[in-house]
C-alpha cells in the first residue's frame, strides 16, 4: 500500500513539475529565444545578417519567422541591405499589407532566395511586382503569396507544397529552384540533414508542447551550426562531397511538385533563374573571386541542373520562364547584387517575364 502511495506521489510530482516547466517555457517564450540564439550563433559578427529571418522547422529544416516587421538585413559588410516583413504564416509581405488575401485564389510563388527576393525590400521582390502587374493587367486585387525561403531546395519546396496546397488553394504555382540543390553545404545531403531535424517519437507525441519544441531546438542547434556554416575559404569543399540534392533527387522533387499540382488541377510554371555570368557575358566563370566557396565549376553544375528542370517541365507539359534574354535586353549593369541575386530592377524584369506566361495561361487560372 505504501509503495503504491509512493509511486502515485512520485508520478504526481513529476507531472506537476513538467506542467510547471511547460507553463514557464510558454510564458518566457523559451523556444523562440533558443532559436534566435542558435541562428545568431551562425553569424555572430553580423547579428543583422540573413540568419535573423529563420526558425527551425522539423519537416522543412528551416523556414521564415512569422510576424517580422521591417526587419533590417545587412549582408556582406553592409554592401547588401534590405528590409523584410512576414505575415502571421511566415510568408514575406509588403509592410502594412493584409496577411490574408481576398476571395480570389492566390498565385503561390515557391522557391529559394530569388523568389524570397534577397537584396530587395518587400515591395521590390518579383512576387510583389507580379501582384501589381496582375492587378493592372486583369483588374481587381490579385494576391501573390511569396513563400520563398533563402537556402531552400526543391525537396523543401515539395514538402511545403504538400503541407500547404490544400489550405492555400492557389490558382497558380510559380516555382524556381536549382541554386541550392546543386550546392555543397558542410558535405551533407538534404536527406541526411532532414533526418537530424525530424522530430523524435516522444517529441511527436506532444505536438503542442512548448517544452518539447524547446528540447527539439536545443537538440538540433549544434548540428545546424555545423551544417549551415557558409563562410569557407575558396576550394575548401571536398569535390567528392555530395550536393544537397543529386540530379536524380532534384528531378524527383520537381516531378513530385508537378504531380501535386496536377492532382489538384493547379497550373504550374517553372522559373529558370540565370546567374549574372549568363547575363553579363564579359565575365569569366573561372574567376574564383566571383563565386567564392562555390568554385569555378559551379556554373557548369548549375546549368546541368537547369537542364534537368527543363526536362521535367517538358515531360509534364509545364512552361518554363527564362528571363535571361529580357535581362540582357535591359542593357543595365546594375541588375545583380551578387552572382545569383537580382536588384529590385532585375526582379521587376523577371515579374514581367512571368506575367507574360501567366496571361498565356489565363483561361486555366481560376
Amino acid at each position: 500500500m505504501q509503495m503504491k502511495r509512493f509511486a502515485f506521489r512520485s508520478l504526481l510530482i513529476a507531472f506537476l513539475t513538467l506542467l510547471l516547466l511547460e507553463c514557464l517555457t510558454r510564458i518566457a517564450g523559451l523556444d523562440a529565444i533558443v532559436q534566435r540564439r542558435i541562428f545568431f550563433g551562425l553569424e555572430p559578427k553580423n547579428p543583422n545578417g540573413i540568419f535573423a529571418v529563420y526558425q527551425i522547422d522539423p519537416d522543412m529544416i528551416f523556414r521564415l519567422r512569422a510576424g517580422l516587421s521591417n526587419l533590417k538585413i545587412n549582408e556582406q559588410d553592409n554592401q547588401v541591405h534590405f528590409t523584410v516583413s512576414t505575415d502571421s504564416r511566415g510568408f514575406r509581405t509588403q509592410a502594412g499589407s493584409a496577411p490574408e488575401g481576398g476571395a480570389a485564389r492566390p498565385i503561390l510563388a515557391l522557391g529559394d532566395s530569388c523568389t524570397f527576393g534577397y537584396g530587395a525590400d518587400d515591395s521590390g521582390t518579383y512576387p510583389a511586382r507580379l501582384g501589381e502587374l496582375m492587378t493592372g493587367a486583369r483588374g481587381g486585387k490579385h494576391q501573390v503569396v511569396n513563400s520563398g525561403v533563402p537556402g531552400w531546395t526543391a525537396l523543401q519546396g515539395r514538402i511545403f507544397l504538400e503541407r500547404n496546397i490544400e489550405s492555400l488553394r492557389p490558382g497558380l504555382v510559380v516555382a524556381g529552384f536549382g541554386y541550392n540543390d546543386c550546392s555543397v553545404m558542410a558535405g551533407l545531403a538534404d536527406s541526411a540533414v532532414a533526418e537530424r531535424f525530424a522530430l523524435r517519437p516522444w517529441e511527436r507525441a506532444f505536438p503542442f508542447s512548448a517544452l518539447a519544441r524547446t528540447a527539439h531546438s536545443l537538440r538540433v542547434g549544434s548540428f545546424l551550426k555545423a551544417w549551415a556554416t557558409l563562410e569557407r575559404p575558396a576550394g575548401s569543399i571536398d569535390k567528392t562531397s555530395p550536393a544537397r540534392l543529386t540530379q536524380d533527387e532534384f528531378r524527383e522533387a520537381l516531378s513530385e511538385i508537378c504531380a501535386l499540382c496536377a492532382q489538384r488541377r493547379v497550373p504550374l510554371v517553372f522559373v529558370a533563374w540565370p546567374m549574372s555570368l549568363e547575363v553579363y557575358t564579359g565575365m569569366n566563370p573561372a574567376d574564383d573571386t566571383l563565386l567564392g566557396e562555390k568554385g569555378p565549376d559551379y556554373l557548369a553544375k548549375y546549368v546541368a541542373y537547369k537542364k534537368t528542370l527543363r526536362e521535367v517541365a517538358a515531360a509534364a507539359g509545364i512552361p518554363v520562364v527564362d528571363p535571361t534574354e529580357a535581362l540582357k535586353a535591359a542593357g543595365k549593369d546594375d541588375l545583380y547584387v551578387d552572382p545569383f541575386h537580382l536588384t529590385a530592377d532585375g526582379y521587376a524584369i523577371v515579374a514581367q517575364a512571368v506575367l507574360k506566361t501567366v496571361l498565356e495561361l489565363r483561361p486555366a487560372i481560376p
